[in-house]
């Protein structure tokens, strides 16, 4: 196993004190990526950045327009039941396009900001047969207050609940259009009615303008994969050649990611690999197999592959699902790339420090970034011996 170079929580450090945080598409995550693609000049073969444009409050964006959306359905069903079944359905409409199709429907009205991509090559000792993509985000989230106390154990429950509200006024406004049993839609009505509270609750938790500097959600991701570009540069494997991709616009819906695959699709399609690092410096490792929010379903091969060089390593991971939220990983699932992501994770199944305004390097495990340096190291053994 190779020897890092001082601690990995090094460049975290630096990128809080010459940087700070890192939303999409700002003056400041275009900083950041001009100091990752510095140092990985140094240890590469090619370095490459490709710019592209990106709603930066976009998640922002799509939460408000389903909160108003609600609370207009919720007082239109009074005069024009069609008028309010009609909100509700083209607000599901807007939320599965955008979550599951990358088909950002509100962005259309949003004026657009510059973001980008870093990713750099290692050629192999011979010829390349495969290419492993080891890749993180470098943009920094806003915070969201419902991943603080006491909100935070009930997330998926209120997300459970307010799909129910959603689809009970959807139903009471349909019902009510064509005088399908009045009496019950009338009581029905209080149900959606009551649940506005909940609705407003939950887009005052979501939506702020605060920043989190995003030490875990992502540079815990991007220090290791800058960490692997050193060593590879010195230990070429034999016939696997290796991309490291520092992503832009992951924390608006994966906008970099997914720019990246329709980019280099003919190139990728049937050589590469992805193995992706998000949120990966405290908590339980996982190795994701399903993103079930945006119909991310990612490759079984590749997830063997984590599992047994966290085995080889010593390294405790295991398989699960995420269930809310998305990861670099699934663009590339969606066009049958074979990809995975490795996340940590609490009880609650949620990243530590996860969208909050303490996600700062002091909270980091150097112990655990090493964790997972090895576990990558370990899969690009397997994945080359194949």
């Amino acid at each position: 196993m190779s020897n890092i170079s001082g601690k990995l929580t090094d460049f975290i450090y630096e990128v809080y004190e010459k940087i700070g945080t890192r939303p999409a598409g700002s003056s400041k995550e275009e900083m950041a990526s001009h100091l990752v693609k510095t140092k990985l000049k140094d240890n590469s073969d090619e370095v490459f950045s490709e710019t592209f444009k990106c709603n930066p409050r976009a998640i922002q964006h799509l939460i408000t327009f389903l909160c108003t959306s609600y609370c207009f359905a919720l007082l239109i069903y009074q005069i024009y039941p069609l008028l309010a079944f009609l909100i509700i359905v083209f607000s599901f409409v807007s939320l599965i396009f955008s979550r599951m199709f990358d088909i950002h429907i509100i962005d259309f009205f949003i004026k657009k900001q510059i973001s980008q991509n870093i990713f750099a090559k290692l050629k192999p000792q011979s010829e390349t047969k495969s290419i492993l993509i080891f890749s993180a985000h470098i943009d920094s989230p806003y915070v969201m207050k419902i991943f603080e106390e006491p909100f935070r154990k009930y997330i998926f429950l209120i997300k459970n609940t307010l799909i129910f509200l959603f689809s009970s006024l959807g139903l009471i406004s349909l019902l009510d259009t064509f005088h399908w049993i009045p009496t019950f839609t009338a009581f029905f009505y209080v149900i959606p009615f009551v649940g506005i509270l909940l609705v407003i609750l939950f887009q005052f938790l979501m939506v702020t303008y605060d920043e989190s500097f995003g030490a875990n959600d992502n540079l815990s991701g991007v220090t290791i994969i800058l960490e692997l570009a050193k060593y590879f540069f010195y230990n070429r494997l034999q016939n696997t050649e290796i991309w490291i991709c520092v992503f832009g616009s992951e924390e608006c819906g994966t906008v970099g990611s997914t720019f990246f695959v329709g980019e280099h699709y003919k190139e990728l399609k049937n050589k590469a690999r992805v193995l992706n690092l998000d949120s990966v410096a405290s908590g339980d490792l996982y190795v994701i197999n399903k993103e079930s929010d945006v119909r991310g379903y990612h490759d079984k091969n590749m997830i063997e592959s984590v599992l047994f060089a966290g085995k080889i390593a010593n390294v405790r991971i295991k398989e699960r699902a995420i269930n809310g939220g998305s990861t670099d990983a699934t663009p590339f699932s969606w066009e049958k790339i074979p990809a995975t992501s490795i996340v940590a994770m609490d009880k609650c199944g949620i990243p530590i420090k996860y969208h909050v305004k303490d996600d700062l390097p002091q909270y980091i495990s150097d112990i655990q970034l090493q964790d997972v340096y090895k576990i990558c190291v370990g899969v690009a053994n397997i994945i080359d011996g194949k």
